[in-house]
């Protein structure tokens, strides 16, 4: 009875009813009271065992449990604990809402594109975007059934200042004090055609392209043609600067725009920026950015070179299968002429002033020169002149001792130097020779009126002064640096001769040079690019060095000072920018002006007189030779001395006056056009 009576109770405990008498049957029903269930106690539910409890005292007063009874340890019950219900699984109903989107997107897609709307996709909002950006105040009318259509959200874009004129007819808007009608930006179009795009041919810009249609195509090459000619005030330039800077960061960097625009809008921001490429280093960012547009457009290749290896089996699977490629789009020449500039000053500031890398070349760049050589543009053939000119000078700084060597026997000019440096000389003799009459005699200078006082005159070309700076960069290498002292220079058995000949043919190339640039009208100086001021400054810095040698067997300062009189070129210099500052206020041109006051051409005229005392503060023992030359009784007077008396001409103020942020150099402020 015992075992029956345990085996009630387990099933009364299965059951959660202690005591319950057993079924009857299937339909009875228990006659007596409900007995209320109980739980386990803490000892049986953390030891994962059944609790049963005695029939007398289940749940009742101090009983414990039968094991706890039995064991003699405290038994507890814990408080019972409202749980929380479990709901439906939240990962079904994300799935379903996900589906949900989905098939309603597919469907407003549908239903847009049978309106004739584009469906919503990343590449519309961009689109949406630029449009906001580009007018941020412009109203549009639509009509009333238009606004009925749902309108796709586009991203809020930066407030960059790219106001759509509201008559492109008529009138052309950039910034506040920066407008222009259309009768205004056609003549500012022809002067770029005429004074400037000559001088710079890696972008042109047709005779019969409409200013409208480049400003659809292209509004940021637009503007830059623009500010790169029209007269502004300070702060209109200043404004202007700002918005390249930002439409460069945003289409570049934000929105990764890729297009020959803005590659060719760099392109001329480097060439008519304010940018001084000896000292400082505002143009850098500009250089690398131009470089990575160039890699990203894919300028730098053939467009028929595919990305896979050439021994790949890629290609024949993909004719096996038939999945033929899209045949690619050649460039056209103004990618080349794009390219090949970017090639041209990247090589102009690496080899003049020693910094940063140029531009690649390689078999394709002498490709776009064969293919623009075969035009009959006169742009194009002044272009490859350039190119090839380069090409060759790159080649010979590569076996020629680097600025960074100054170990005496690498830098010592011996007769392998020699024969490398003439090679390379009659080598560029060679190209100019070949060149046609349109590039060797080609005018920089083209009148309007024929009452312009210079109607008659052949202005001498700029591929001349590129030559001359050219032929002196190459006989750098034999001017000794401040590592090497006569004594070790003797050790080497250099050839005297050899390094003299270098030298005064380095010295004659400084004094044709010179003299093309003073050849050059007041008129003609606001056209020439940026890169001409750096060479005007490599030939200066050059020149004076040759100058200001010791004297020693084979080289004599004093000739060389009879040769080229510094003072008087630096004199000649420096009224010929006053004149073309002033020129250009009286003709409407643009005047660069700078952050301090003034413009930039009469801070170089500041500079060339600065120049002019420095060099002669450190020749006094030509001073009586000089005093000798002057009719008796008449004092030998500087109208520049009394000005010059103030600073002291030492090593230690050449770099502040380079950097242009020495507090002492003040020029008179112009009056703003």
């Amino acid at each position: 009875m015992g075992v029956d009576s345990s085996v009630v109770v387990d099933g009364g405990a299965v059951n959660g009813v202690i005591g319950a008498p057993p079924d009857s049957g299937s339909g009875s029903r228990p006659t007596g009271p409900e007995v209320p269930k109980t739980r386990a106690c803490a000892n049986c539910a953390r030891l994962k065992m059944k609790c049963r409890w005695p029939e007398s005292g289940a749940g009742k007063g101090d009983a414990g449990c039968i094991r706890c009874n039995r064991m003699k340890i405290p038994c507890h019950v814990p408080a019972p604990v409202q749980r929380k219900k479990r709901g439906k699984s939240t990962r079904v109903a994300q799935l379903e809402k996900k589906i949900d989107g989905l098939v309603s997107m597919l469907a407003s897609g549908q239903h847009m594109q049978a309106s004739g709307t584009p469906p919503l996709t990343p590449e519309s909002n961009d689109t949406g975007a630029v449009t906001i950006s580009d007018a941020p105040k412009l109203h549009l009318q639509k009509p009333l059934q238009d606004a009925a259509l749902p309108q796709p959200v586009a991203r809020e874009a930066p407030q960059i200042p790219l106001t759509i004129p509201s008559e492109p007819a008529t009138t052309f808007q950039l910034i506040p004090g920066f407008s222009f009608t259309f009768e205004e930006v056609l003549s500012y179009f022809d002067i770029y055609r005429r004074e400037f795009m000559p001088n710079y041919p890696f972008v042109i810009i047709p005779e019969n392209l409409d200013p409208r249609t480049l400003y659809a195509s292209s509004r940021c090459l637009f503007w830059t043609i623009m500010a790169a000619v029209t007269p502004q005030s300070s702060a209109t330039q200043q404004g202007v600067e700002n918005w390249f800077r930002q439409y460069i960061a945003d289409r570049m960097v934000v929105k990764q725009e890729r297009n020959l625009g803005i590659l060719q809008a760099l392109l001329l921001h480097l060439a008519w920026g304010d940018f001084h490429f000896y000292m400082n280093t505002e143009a850098t960012n500009f250089v690398h950015l131009a470089v990575a547009m160039a890699l990203d457009l894919k300028l730098d290749r053939s467009p028929e070179s595919t990305k896979m290896h050439p021994k790949s089996l890629l290609g024949e699977a993909w004719a096996t299968l038939d999945k033929g490629m899209s045949k690619p789009r050649p460039h056209t020449a103004d990618e080349k002429r794009a390219v090949l500039g970017l090639y041209h000053i990247t090589s102009l500031i690496s080899a003049l002033f020693k910094r940063g890398t140029q531009f690649p070349w390689n078999n394709y760049l002498s490709q776009c020169c064969e293919s623009l050589a075969e035009s009959s543009l006169e742009a194009n053939l002044f272009l490859v002149a350039l190119i090839k000119m380069q090409r060759v000078a790159d080649r010979a700084y590569g076996l020629l001792p680097g600025f960074d060597v100054v170990d005496v026997g690498l830098s010592a000019y011996l007769s392998p130097m020699d024969m490398v440096i003439n090679n390379v000389r009659r080598e560029l003799y060679d190209l100019i020779s070949m060149q046609p009459e349109c590039v060797k005699e080609r005018s920089t200078y083209h009148p309007i009126h024929s009452k312009c006082p210079v109607a008659d005159q052949q202005s001498p070309d700029i591929f001349k002064a590129y030559y001359q700076v050219t032929l002196m960069r190459l006989a750098e290498a034999a001017i000794p640096t401040q590592f090497t002292t006569p004594v070790e220079i003797s050790t080497l058995n250099t050839e005297p001769l050899q390094r003299f000949d270098t030298l005064w043919k380095c010295l004659l190339a400084a004094v044709d040079f010179f003299d093309t640039l003073c050849s050059f009208h007041p008129n003609e100086l606001p056209g020439l690019p940026t890169s001409v001021t750096g060479l005007l400054a490599f030939a200066i810095v050059t020149s004076s060095r040759l100058l200001l040698l010791d004297p020693s067997i084979d080289w004599q300062p004093a000739m060389a000072r009879r040769k080229l009189e510094l003072a008087d070129v630096m004199k000649r210099l420096s009224d010929r920018f006053e004149e073309a500052d002033t020129w250009a206020k009286e003709a409407g041109r643009r005047r660069r002006l700078l952050d301090g006051g003034g413009t930039q051409f009469c801070r170089l005229s500041f500079k060339l007189r600065w120049i002019r005392q420095w060099y002669l503060s450190r020749v006094p023992q030509e001073q009586p030779v000089m005093a000798e030359t002057q009719p008796p009784g008449e004092p030998l007077t500087d109208p520049d001395a009394v000005f010059w008396q103030e600073y002291e001409f030492e090593d230690a103020l050449w770099p502040d006056f380079m950097t242009m942020y020495n507090s002492n150099f003040v020029v008179p402020p112009a009056v703003e056009a």
